[in-house]
């Protein structure tokens, strides 16, 4: 399996369709479901209203700069070649970014598959902030916030060690 995406312009206090497109590159077809797993950047928030059936929130974290993560569910049945796409409705928060963004994603075969192609089973994160927003702020704001969290008695949730 085989996961890409593009990017998406975007702008604070909107929400935004990234759309994901899985292809099955062995060369048999698939037995069982694959499994996407979304991880938007830092100030996007999963769209719960307008989430696809497929799918749902796997991690959630109100803070800013923990992202969370969506789980979806390709059925089996993909053949050689055949392409599959799912559209994630993601929030980007009111004090967000604007500019060009993907979300970091993940594709795996089904239990009953083999995956023909390890290196083709990520995308990575890539995100080109314009305007008031450089990435130096957006990592800064993003430290900023993590100290203070952590202030307050850390993490909560599934993040916490």
């Amino acid at each position: 399996m085989a996961v890409a995406s593009d990017s998406v312009a975007v702008s604070p206090g909107t929400t935004h369709t990234f759309s994901f497109r899985v292809t099955n590159r062995g060369n048999l077809t698939t037995r069982s479901p694959a499994r996407l797993m979304v991880a938007p950047p830092f100030y996007f928030n999963i769209n719960r209203e307008e989430l696809p059936a497929a799918c749902k929130v796997a991690v959630s974290n109100p803070e800013p700069n923990i992202p969370e993560v969506a789980e979806c569910s390709i059925p089996a049945g993909i053949a050689p070649g055949e392409q599959r796409t799912i559209d994630l409705p993601l929030d980007v928060l009111a004090d967000g970014p604007s500019g060009l963004s993907t979300a970091r994603v993940f594709v795996g075969t089904g239990e009953d598959d083999v995956e023909a192609y390890l290196g083709d089973r990520a995308s990575a994160h890539h995100t080109n902030y314009t305007g008031a927003w450089s990435r130096r702020d957006a990592h800064g704001e993003c430290e900023r916030r993590a100290r203070s969290s952590l202030e307050r008695g850390g993490f909560r949730g599934p993040l916490r060690r």
